[in-house]
């Protein structure tokens, strides 16, 4: 054989060998950046889920604290009430008084229910249902401040909140591959 063709060949082959070796790393770094893609979008979207509860946990707390605060600060009325029309009545008008009180605070859980887990939404819905009953406490009784309404508060907070920090935990966990 020739020594052109045996150049040949060795050029032919080294340009194949260089060939399969670049497409070879082409292909490797191609998915390791997939992968590291895939991961970085799934960090954004679990930190963007973490603060978008926190954000909404704390606005809700906050409009509770406004509630109790508006609610045991209404002016003592004439008596206890006794009839659920009555307490009704005294409601409604305690609603008006305080409209920006209770909008923030019906708003505020709604975004909680939007965003909780399940984790949280049953401390969440026990918290509301305990906040409703200490409302309608406070309503009927002739001095809100008096009515021991919202007595053991800083406990179901506490519960609320030792949820709702589990639930931060768990978001911000990174997952091994």
């Amino acid at each position: 054989m020739d020594s052109a063709w045996i150049g040949l060949i060795g050029v032919l082959g080294g340009v194949v060998a260089t060939g399969v070796i670049g497409t070879g790393t082409a292909a490797l770094t191609h998915g390791w950046q997939e992968g590291a893609t895939k991961r970085e979008r799934a960090d954004r979207l679990r930190e963007s889920r973490a603060t978008l509860r926190r954000d909404a946990y704390i606005r809700f707390l906050a409009a509770a604290e406004e509630m109790i605060d508006f609610v045991l600060g209404q002016q003592p009325g004439d008596g206890d009430l006794k009839r659920a029309s009555e307490v009704r009545e005294r409601l409604r008008s305690l609603r008006k008084s305080g409209d920006a009180q209770f909008t923030e605070y019906f708003a505020t859980r709604l975004q909680v229910n939007l965003v909780a887990s399940e984790q949280v939404n049953s401390t969440f819905e026990e918290f509301v249902d305990w906040m409703n009953g200490q409302i309608g406490i406070a309503v009927s009784q002739a001095d809100p401040l008096k009515s021991g309404a919202f007595d053991g508060h800083a406990e179901k907070r506490k519960k609320l909140v030792e949820a709702m920090r589990a639930e931060q935990e768990n978001d911000l966990v990174v997952e091994d591959d």
